[in-house]
């Protein structure tokens, strides 16, 4: 027999009160699963499940549970990708700094021993600002170099401070042309890999939908199991304030230290600290680094993304409550000098 129910004419038991989307971003999704995996072996085990609940889309407990682990890998693999593109951030603007600094001195030493009339001072190119973008800053720089080279080739041998030569510039600017290939070719993996990690977050929203409905499919509505299924969405209820929250480098541990205000909320239930590499904080891309209960301290030391020299990474401290609704602080930025 099918049973054909018209939009609005659902009884009130069966009807799901729509609330706010619970998984607020990428690091609440395997929670969120492992608690839809723990529910689902207890209705597994029930004897009306039979040999098991399936889905509407033939979706099975074992099957959530392979989509967890793929999810996990790649959520892992994004902040991998993450890590790895600051990294190689940091070196190239490492070495842009030190490539511009040179060519700036072989300028001002051209000009102290070249005539003034010499058409290597008239076929200078001006130089860029280490914030211009590669196609702007890699051409004068390999012009500077040409330039050297045929002011040695002419009879002027030219040495820099601490005898950096021409072979040293040369090796620098071709090191820092291949930085950029390393960086543009991190950030497209960091592209795939996230396109990767939402996929599957789209197909664990779908399963997860869909568990409710195949769950009161079975049991009874005044069944314990029915009323324990896991939320997706939030009750509708209070955003907290956000807390106020600042970072400093300690050069002797060689960490952020990140401090916040206390949050005043009354169904408090702690904070996290999230984390995301680089200057920029993208809330698909955070990492809970701590969770911290109420009532103790509120500071907390990482290394997190600052690994070497140059390194930046920027953190959230998010008050969450009891019910689950969260707010997260201004993003507050460190700096590994």
């Amino acid at each position: 027999m099918i049973i054909s129910i018209s939009g609005g004419d659902w009884p009130d038991q069966f009807k799901i009160i729509p609330h706010t989307l619970m998984i607020s971003g990428p690091t609440s999704y395997v929670s969120t699963l492992d608690e839809f995996l723990a529910h689902w072996a207890a209705v597994n085990a029930d004897a009306l499940a039979g040999t098991g609940l399936v889905t509407r889309e033939g979706t099975t407990r074992a099957d959530l549970m392979a989509l967890r682990t793929d999810l996990d890998g790649a959520a892992t693999d994004v902040v991998g990708k993450l890590n790895g593109k600051e990294i190689d951030r940091a070196r190239l603007e490492n070495a842009k700094r030190a490539v511009l600094v040179r060519t700036q001195e072989l300028g001002r030493r051209f000009r102290g021993v070249l005539p003034v009339d010499s058409p290597y001072l008239k076929a200078l190119p001006e130089l860029p600002v280490i914030t211009s973008a590669q196609e702007v800053i890699l051409p004068p720089v390999k012009d500077f170099a040409n330039i050297w080279k045929r002011v040695n080739e002419d009879g002027t041998d030219v040495v820099l401070a601490e005898g950096y030569t021409l072979a040293n510039f040369t090796a620098e600017v071709v090191a820092l042309s291949a930085l950029y290939t390393l960086l543009n070719t991190s950030v497209l993996d960091l592209k795939i890999a996230r396109e990767k990690r939402n996929q599957l977050q789209t197909a664990a929203k779908a399963v997860l939908s869909a568990y409710r409905p195949a769950v009161e499919g079975i049991f009874p509505p005044d069944s314990p199991l029915v009323n324990t299924i896991p939320l997706i969405y939030p009750p509708a209820g209070h955003t907290p304030e956000a807390v106020m929250a600042s970072a400093t480098f300690d050069a002797a541990t060689q960490e952020a230290v990140i401090v916040f205000t206390e949050s005043k909320e009354v169904d408090l239930e702690g904070y996290q600290v999230r984390g995301v590499p680089g200057p920029d904080y993208n809330g698909e891309d955070e990492v809970v680094l701590a969770t911290i209960p109420k009532g103790t301290p509120r500071q907390f030391h990482t290394a997190f993304s600052l690994a070497e020299p140059g390194t930046e990474a920027s953190f959230k401290v998010y008050v969450i409550l009891t019910t689950g609704n969260e707010a997260g602080s201004k993003a507050v930025t460190v700096v590994r000098p």
